[in-house]
């Protein structure tokens, strides 16, 4: 089993080379995101695929992430699993070994971004 700790930026649009503004975070996290960042064990570019819908769609999917991944699942996009746990924070499970825990650590007008700490299971 293979450990993971990371950031995950979720945009309202397609964002080329997004990045994390490591000081607008919580003090409580900024620390863990520069280390993240300096040395990532995994990055990865997921799949985008384009969606027609206007701003207030847009940010409604992002504050409902666990329905947005339901959808995306029933059209065929994506296979991820997303639970709301108790605390807030959603719990990833990607069907194909990775499950994780994402925490919101930021919000934007234009995005999210989550602490995500969970294994593979290799």
């Amino acid at each position: 089993m293979g450990c993971l700790l990371g950031l995950c930026l979720c945009l309202l649009s397609a964002v080329p080379r997004a990045t994390v503004d490591v000081d607008a975070l919580p003090e409580e996290y900024r620390a863990t995101a520069r280390a993240i960042l300096a040395e990532p064990s995994l990055v990865s570019n997921l799949p985008r695929t384009p969606v027609a819908a206007n701003d207030t769609v847009m940010t409604y999917l992002l504050d409902h992430l666990p329905l947005c991944a339901a959808m995306g699942r029933n059209l065929g996009w994506s296979h991820y699993l997303l639970d709301e746990l108790p605390d807030g924070a959603l719990h990833l499970d990607d069907r194909e070994g990775l499950e994780a825990t994402m925490t919101e650590v930021a919000r934007t007008d234009s995005g999210r971004t989550y602490l995500v700490h969970g294994y593979y299971r290799l």
